[in-house]
């Protein structure tokens, strides 16, 4: 069940009996429980343009070897409608359906099928897939952990919970059900009349994330990103003068400068959210 990230308010803090001055890793044992939220994945995208100038987003889901649990269950924000038709699940997997709204986003999501074909702890499934006219933007993803193990054991209290031992329970039934979480991109919409500065100004932001997510580093990296913000300012500067062609070339520049970064600095997150964008704004200049 996706029920997103819970807050626990403290409550657990201010329990002074010892039986429950536990980590809530050990409360949930204690209860016949296991928390969800023991998954550290990453989602890696590939972005293609297809023939009728929709984009294909595929993902890759990778549980990391240092996860605690398999992954059940995939989640990408997408904050737009999108048909179920247009989403493709991995093999095994199921599309579920478009949207759903967890914490106050909207998520397209996957499960797995009949049997076992989770994603093992140290695998990667690749396959999940979503077409749509929006252009890259950051999203975030989640990635929920499988647990056998759901309710308190019947055998834990004698008679009923208490009110303090209810409360700790249905505490611990919303972390169980809580998922890991982590950056992306996916179709992100845009207004219709949006110009040409404005995208500039949006794919300027997208550069700066891009840095901050870790997703352009490596050694050398603060030249790349200088070279990367200049390309990017002088097209800013041009399309502000009216000097569009000038502008095209700068930003065809800037797509050169990522492909050849691509890989060495730039992983391919950051490679396609700003190739595609670039290119897009490339063809609002004109000939």
């Amino acid at each position: 069940m996706w029920l997103g990230f819970p807050i626990l308010l403290g409550m657990l803090a201010n329990i002074a009996s010892p039986v429950f001055a536990q980590t809530l890793d050990e409360l949930a044992e204690s209860f016949g429980m296991e928390l969800r939220n023991k998954v550290t994945a990453e989602a890696l995208v590939s972005v293609q343009t297809l023939s009728n100038s929709n984009l294909e987003y595929q993902y890759t889901l990778i549980n990391s070897t240092i996860s605690r649990q398999d992954i059940s269950g995939f989640a990408l924000q997408v904050d737009t409608q999108i048909a179920t038709s247009n989403m493709s699940p991995a093999p095994g997997w199921e599309a579920d359906r478009c949207c759903m709204p967890i914490d106050g986003k909207l998520f397209a999501t996957w499960s797995p099928g009949s049997g076992d074909p989770f994603v093992k702890r140290g695998a990667k499934l690749t396959g999940f897939k979503i077409v749509s006219k929006n252009l890259p933007g950051m999203k975030e993803f989640r990635a929920e952990g499988f647990t056998a193990k759901f309710l308190p054991s019947a055998d834990k209290f004698q008679g009923e919970p208490t009110e303090e031992e209810g409360e700790i329970i249905g505490t611990i039934q919303s972390w169980e059900s809580g998922t890991a979480a982590g950056a992306t991109i996916g179709p992100d919409p845009i207004s219709s009349d949006a110009t040409p500065a404005s995208l500039l100004e949006r794919l300027i932001a997208a550069k700066h994330q891009s840095v901050s997510f870790g997703w352009i580093s490596g050694p050398g990296v603060d030249g790349v990103v200088q070279g990367l913000d200049a390309k990017l300012n002088a097209a800013k500067d041009s399309v502000a003068r009216d000097q569009n062609k000038t502008a095209a070339n700068q930003l065809k520049a800037f797509v050169s400068e990522i492909e050849a970064q691509r890989g060495k600095h730039l992983n391919d997150n950051a490679y396609f959210l700003l190739k595609v964008n670039a290119e897009f704004i490339i063809s609002r200049l004109g000939p």
